[in-house]
């Protein structure tokens, strides 16, 4: 796992042995991450506690290591018109929960591409 740091973005390098690529993470608020698909080895190494998928139901990979409590499913198709806006107080409220529970719990969002990404830039 290789770290690199800038004034503007964190961003951690961590080899998916399931999809066999490099998988960029990025730390976008306290214990709060953004990433593509992620898979249970990257989960562990970030200590990932929770996560967000914002993705279309047919592509969610099943993540063993994540309970079906700790996970929100988010059935969002990969269009840049779709409205992320209207899951906002669903998801604020399961970040704040995940987080307040205990100060090592950590919430990993993720989608199939770079479509989220852009539209939080």
């Amino acid at each position: 796992m290789s770290h690199v740091k800038s004034s503007q973005d964190y961003i951690i390098k961590i080899q998916s042995a399931a999809f066999n690529m490099g998988a960029e993470v990025s730390l976008i608020l306290p214990r709060v991450y953004l990433s593509e698909l992620p898979n249970d080895k990257l989960l562990s190494e970030l200590g990932i506690t929770h996560t967000i998928s914002v993705i279309e139901q047919s592509f969610i990979p099943k993540l063993e290591s994540i309970p079906n409590d700790h996970w929100l499913r988010l059935d969002i198709a990969d269009r840049p018109n779709e409205d992320l806006l209207k899951h906002l107080e669903e998801t604020t409220e399961f970040i704040r929960r995940a987080l307040s529970e205990s100060p090592e719990n950590k919430v990993l969002v993720y989608r199939s591409t770079n479509t989220l990404r852009k539209d939080l830039n």
